[in-house]
């Protein structure tokens, strides 16, 4: 088999399995678009925001249940990635990282059913102030 046959074989085989947007092509994902959490008295995460920011790249911002007024972080770099079994309609799967002067903010975003994102989100204090780490699970629907 000659070399360029070969190599359309291979990039066949990436497009078919999803791999286009690694390879730096347009994509879609399940997780693009506006989410609002579905607990109306969470003291967290309100809202987020994932975007596709082209060239097989994302980005999410975020809406913090702050006083007297929510507050909004970022735009910070989303990192997709597709599941076996998951949505079957791109990558369905991702993580970004929120970093302060006091704090780590991991967040793992899965696709969980039609209109519906399952938020994993882990905080990790890093300013010595004897703040314990935590978890949070939030459910998020669509807006």
């Amino acid at each position: 088999m000659k070399q360029s046959s070969c190599s359309k074989i291979v990039f066949s085989l990436l497009l078919c399995s999803g791999f286009a947007g690694f390879a730096g092509f347009a994509f879609s994902s399940p997780l693009v678009g506006n989410w609002v959490n579905v607990d109306e008295n969470t003291r967290s995460v309100v809202e987020l925001e994932i975007v596709d920011s082209g060239n097989g790249k994302a980005e999410f911002k975020w809406v913090g249940k702050t006083h007297p007024e929510n507050s909004t972080y970022g735009p910070f770099p989303f990192y997709l990635h597709s599941t076996i079994g998951g949505a079957g309609q791109g990558p369905d799967a991702g993580h970004g990282l929120h970093e302060t002067n006091f704090s780590h903010m991991l967040f793992v975003v899965k696709w969980k059913s039609e209109g519906m994102i399952f938020l994993e989100a882990f905080t990790r204090f890093t300013d010595d102030s004897g703040r314990k780490s935590y978890r949070e699970e939030i459910t998020l629907r669509k807006k």
